[in-house]
């Protein structure tokens, strides 16, 4: 009798959670179309008024925009490139099931056709990228191995690891990313010695940070895209394929979207492909007035500052031509890392995808090196 008592209370208490978490949101989806020949609009963007909330419609013209209970008073705006804006009510629209919405035509200036409207359908088209994450990308368990190349004023080192992603791009949170995401050496050479202990430290996180998919706080996140200026560099076909390259640019870059207070400035451009809204490659470089002793991604303060060494900047290269099961994983990342006094590169080469099959997950990072060979000859 007690257990069933126990059971009731906890039911009730589990109904009662579930209708809070869900009174908390609201699930706002319909449609855009061409009000002239009912066609859909694709790529149309949905940004909610006066908040960082938005999102973009996909090749069939539909949409389904998360909003939280405080929003459904505020005002959405739907623009494209072509057509009328319009603005609607939140809470009209929710009243709505799936409602249908009809932009129509109209003739910009030329200022407005060589500048503005192209520039949106280009966020239209980087908040759908976004959106589209887990199907271009393979989100589950996977191992693969990685060669780290590393030349700085220390000398050259090499390592061999195993590694391996838990969730893969299935989530896309840091805690998640450095929670799932492990690798052990298994072998390596070098040419110089670890005097002092922090020569031995290797820069395995940060390269790993630079993988704009598998991380948010960048500019595939509708909250930080607005921030960036964008726009078409060129087009080009890689194996049959159309490639949109979207150069983007912020010239006051926050730490909440490049994980490093010192960088002043971003720029870079990325390779879009148009079949499936996936991202080829990215190329990005980082303005700095320095860095911790130990890499960028650690934070200082004013008793710390005799650690910072001099940075110009950070120009890093990621791609994305490893696959599993035919969805995408990242296969490269190169960083060269410039200062007024010399020029150090590290890179990060994948191989060996596959799915993990077996009954142990390898744990945990090993970030000093204990495994490679000092060698005077290497």
């Amino acid at each position: 009798m007690q257990v069933k008592k126990y059971f009731i209370v906890l039911s009730l208490f589990s109904a009662i959670t579930t209708f809070t978490i869900t009174a908390q949101n609201h699930i706002l989806e319909g449609r855009v179309v061409d009000a002239s020949n009912g066609n859909p609009v694709e790529f149309a963007n949905l940004g909610v008024v006066d908040s960082f909330l938005g999102d973009a419609t996909d090749n069939n013209g539909f949409f389904s925009l998360v909003v939280p209970n405080d929003a459904i008073k505020k005002t959405i705006r739907i623009s494209a490139v072509g057509y009328r804006p319009k603005e609607f009510q939140i809470s009209k629209l929710l009243a709505q099931t799936k409602p249908e919405i009809e932009l129509f035509p109209t003739v910009y200036d030329i200022d407005e056709v060589d500048v503005e409207a192209p520039s949106r359908v280009l966020y239209g088209m980087l908040k759908m990228v976004g959106r589209l994450i887990p199907d271009n990308y393979y989100s589950d368990n996977y191992v693969a191995k990685i060669d780290y190349l590393e030349t700085t004023e220390n000398g050259k080192r090499i390592m061999h690891l195993d590694y391996a992603d838990h969730s893969g791009y299935g989530i896309r949170s840091r805690i998640n990313a450095f929670e799932n995401r492990a690798y052990q050496i298994v072998k390596g050479t070098r040419n110089f010695q670890f005097l002092p202990f922090e020569k031995g430290l290797h820069r395995i996180d940060e390269l790993l940070g630079f993988d704009i998919i598998r991380n948010p706080g960048n500019i595939l996140d509708d909250a930080f895209v607005d921030r960036f200026e964008v726009f078409e560099e060129r087009q080009y076909k890689r194996n049959g394929q159309d490639i949109i390259v979207i150069g983007f640019e912020n010239l006051n870059a926050l730490f909440e979207f490049t994980g490093d207070a010192r960088i002043e400035r971003v720029e870079g451009e990325i390779h879009v492909i148009k079949e499936d809204m996936s991202i080829l490659k990215h190329h990005t470089v980082y303005h700095s007035d320095g860095k911790f002793l130990h890499g960028r991604s650690f934070m200082t303060d004013e008793s710390l500052q005799q650690s910072v060494k001099p940075v110009t900047q950070y120009t890093v290269d990621v791609e994305y031509n490893g696959s599993i099961e035919g969805k995408k994983v990242i296969s490269r990342v190169f960083m060269e890392e410039q200062s007024p006094e010399k020029n150090s590169s590290f890179e990060l080469l994948f191989s060996g995808f596959d799915s993990e099959q077996g009954p142990e997950k390898l744990n945990g990072r090993q970030y000093y090196d204990n495994r490679s060979v000092y060698s005077k000859d290497f």
